[in-house]
């Protein structure tokens, strides 16, 4: 009874997946198990993959190969649109709001350099979280197969 008054709180908030989260949660289950072999699950679902960003947009932002690409940019709106880019890249429940590849990078002169340090910055907080083997490989195989789009795109 009490998982269906619950359920019925979380329905007029959320979505379900959400309010199934917060029933696990509130009544101390942990996580609610993934049911799928996406990426997206194997990174951890919505939790790992806001991990992944957050800590990989905060080592770029402070390494000093690339960090003043950084500057005057509005952290928060990067990290929920790329953490949404990357919930769809890796098969996860979201929908990308964001601009394409092309656009979002037409301008800034992104150098092989500039997007190699960027990797490395994402392999640092893969290895800090613990992100088995495969799942990188999976990962960086997906921003490798963007890397044409991101890199010197002209204005």
């Amino acid at each position: 009874m009490r998982f269906i008054r619950l359920l019925s709180v979380c329905l007029v908030a959320s979505s379900i997946s959400g309010c199934a989260d917060f029933y696990y949660d509130v009544i101390g289950r942990g996580a609610w198990p993934h049911e799928d072999d996406s990426l997206y699950s194997r990174l951890g679902g919505e939790s790992g993959v806001n991990t992944l960003v957050n800590g990989w947009l905060d080592t770029a932002a402070a390494d000093p190969r690339i960090g003043t690409r950084f500057a005057g940019v509005d952290m928060a709106q990067f990290k929920a649109v790329l953490t949404q880019w990357l919930c769809v890249q890796a098969a996860g429940p979201c929908v990308y709001t964001g601009p394409g590849m092309i656009d979002a990078h037409t301008g800034l002169a992104i150098s092989d350099t500039d997007f190699d340090a960027f990797i490395d910055d994402l392999k640092t907080n893969l290895n800090a979280n613990r992100v088995p083997t495969d799942e990188q490989k999976e990962l960086l195989a997906l921003l490798a197969a963007k890397r044409g789009a991101v890199i010197a795109v002209e204005g």
